[in-house]
Parts: C-alpha cells; sequence; structure tokens
C-alpha cells in the first residue's frame, strides 16, 4: 500500500508490502505517484497459490527472468483471449499475402494440421464470427480476395 503525504516543502512516497517498506522524497505530488505506483508493481507480485511476495525473497532466476518479460500475469490475464473465441475466419499469410482462407471452431487445431498438410505460411490472422454465419462470411473473404490456396482450378 502506497501513502503520499507533503512534508517540509516535499512529497514523501511510501509503499509497504508485506512488512517492507520503501520511501522517496519527490519535489512534487505527480512524481511521488508515479514513483509509488512503480514501486509497487515493482516489489508486488504473486506465487502459485495467489498470495503476494515481496521480490527480495525470490530467487534471482525468478528474478532475471522478470528483467526479461515483457508483461506481468496481470496483464497477460487481462489480455486473455476466450477459449470458445476460436471460432471465426482465418487468413493464411506468405510474404505479406493472403494464401488462404478458412472456418474453424479449433483456430489452433486447424493451423496445426494445415501445418501437418504442408500448406506454406509465415504468419496467419483471425476474425472471430458467429457460428451460423462462418460459410456467408468465409465465402465473401474468398470472392474478394481470391487466395491462391483456395482456387479451384
Amino acid at each position: 500500500m502506497a501513502s503520499i503525504r507533503e512534508l517540509n516543502g516535499k512529497w514523501k512516497a511510501e509503499v509497504c508490502v508485506l512488512g517492507h517498506r520503501r520511501s522517496k522524497y519527490h519535489p512534487t505530488r505527480e512524481a511521488a505517484e508515479r514513483w509509488a505506483s512503480r514501486t509497487d508493481r515493482s516489489i508486488r507480485l504473486r506465487d502459485a497459490e495467489g498470495r503476494e511476495v515481496m521480490t527480495s525473497v525470490l530467487p534471482k532466476r525468478y528474478l532475471d527472468a522478470l528483467k526479461i518479460a515483457e508483461y506481468g500475469s496481470d496483464e497477460i490475464i487481462d489480455g486473455a483471449i476466450p477459449a470458445h473465441a476460436s471460432i471465426g475466419v482465418y487468413f493464411l499469410i506468405r510474404q505479406g499475402v493472403i494464401v488462404y482462407v478458412g472456418q474453424t471452431t479449433d483456430l489452433l487445431g486447424r493451423l496445426a494440421r494445415h501445418r501437418r498438410l504442408g500448406r506454406e505460411f509465415d504468419s496467419y490472422n483471425f476474425i472471430p464470427v458467429d457460428r451460423g454465419r462462418l460459410d456467408e462470411v468465409e465465402s465473401a473473404y474468398i470472392a474478394a480476395l481470391m487466395p491462391q490456396m483456395n482456387s479451384k482450378f
């Protein structure tokens, strides 16, 4: 928990997590709030059971991994894609060109099948679509984009 208070014309920010305190003086309240927020996030983590853990008690290998990781667990969870959201129309792309359009109710499984079949693509995109509109939306994209691997010649 962070607290901010003015003392002798300066702003003191203090962060206390699980009994460990850190504090620092700042010229403005805004600077103190920014420091407190960053400091709180940097020392507040959760273990596998969801309990808060101080970074000072974490193993060095874990801390080293956190320095490399670009996102924290909260950001990963907030950006999670619901499992049922894999119903839709997908696009296989090779060297910046859409080479195939398909529909699926299991995106990851379908992409794996394309790999096993030897379909060459270096990226993909996906649009969630209601199950009842899959045929209509897929057909519209095939007609509009005329992807090479969808041709029936």
